[in-house]
């Protein structure tokens, strides 16, 4: 059974493509790894500007796959090149959350549908 609350993303790193996969479980564990809710760590991955809370996704999303060690795994996102890092998380969270699709023009509560007059009023 496919589980729909996962995706993934990949990358290409020392000769192999790497898939970072995002479920709840991955969540659990970049809240575990470092200390903060699932709300700060994203928050922070999105700024864009914190290396930990980037490898903490990535090694949250790669463990169950890979085995890597938390211990040193800021290094491999270094050498691996941050930027492709966080595309793949990016990629795979887009995947396993996709935003809902939005009406064109949505009406506010309340509002009724008008039809195009005449322009004059009487």
């Amino acid at each position: 059974m496919v589980n729909p609350m996962r995706g993934e993303g990949s990358f290409q790193a020392e000769g192999t493509t790497y898939v970072v996969t995002m479920d709840a479980d991955a969540l659990c564990m970049a809240e575990e790894v470092t200390g903060k809710p699932i709300s700060v760590v994203v928050a922070l991955f999105d700024s864009g500007a914190h290396l930990g809370m980037t490898a903490a996704l990535a090694w949250a999303g790669m463990f169950r796959q890979y085995g890597m060690p938390w211990e040193g795994f800021r290094d491999k996102v270094m050498a691996w090149g941050l930027p492709i890092i966080r595309d793949a998380i990016a990629s795979a969270m887009k995947h396993a959350w996709p935003e809902p699709e939005k009406e064109a023009n949505p009406r506010k509560r309340g509002q009724a549908k008008t039809t195009a007059g005449t322009g004059s009023s009487s």
